[in-house]
């Protein structure tokens, strides 16, 4: 899974950045495990009128521990892949990210 992180200092908030794909309608919502190279994020909502990326936003919020603020989505707000940046150190973003591929949460 590639990310890329933006900052200029150590001191400033870094960005990671990575590709998620998103299957709406679960029944069970998830975020972990891999699709296509990404991270597979799956959401309850249906994709209407923003809801299932309004979803995708609170789950990912949840599982990094950030404010729902810290989540943006870059790319993709209309199709299944996109390109979500997330404001948290680099370290404990990519070891979170690892951990989820391996060990997804619910």
């Amino acid at each position: 899974m590639k990310m890329v992180s933006h900052g200029t200092s150590l001191a400033e908030t870094r960005h990671v950045r990575f590709a998620i794909y998103v299957r709406a309608n679960a029944r069970i919502p998830v975020v972990g495990g891999s699709y296509s190279g990404c991270l597979l994020v799956k959401v309850g909502p249906p994709p209407s009128e923003g809801a299932a990326n309004a979803a995708v936003i609170e789950a990912l919020s949840q599982v990094f521990e950030v404010p729902k603020r810290s989540v943006q989505i870059r790319q993709g707000r209309r199709s299944h892949r996109k390109l979500i940046d997330i404001d948290i150190g680099q370290e404990r973003g990519e070891a979170l990210l690892r951990q989820l591929v391996q060990n997804p949460r619910s």
